[in-house]
């Protein structure tokens, strides 16, 4: 796993390395009023690298938490309301 966080948003990217697929995170969008816009679509493959964006977040704030043990890391991603938003009701 490999955790990055300057670009303002977040991004999860996966690499094949052998038989494994490594994850990089660029988890940026925890608080700067500015998120920066993708520059790239979900899905999208790097051809010089063959790197794949799984998933990505450039509009809301949010953070990561991980748990991590001797034999899995399980990471969650959770973006948070807008200030207009609430943060008791998950319908608005």
């Amino acid at each position: 796993m490999v955790l990055n966080a300057h670009v303002h948003n977040y991004q999860r990217i996966e690499k094949a390395v052998g038989t494994h697929a490594i994850p990089f995170f660029v988890i940026g969008n925890g608080g700067y009023w500015n998120l920066h816009r993708l520059a790239a679509a979900q899905g999208y493959r790097d051809p010089e690298t063959e790197a794949k964006l799984i998933s990505a977040i450039d509009s809301r704030h949010g953070f990561m938490t991980f748990e991590i043990s001797d034999s899995v890391i399980n990471g969650n991603m959770t973006t948070v309301p807008r200030p207009q938003e609430s943060w008791t009701d998950a319908s608005a």
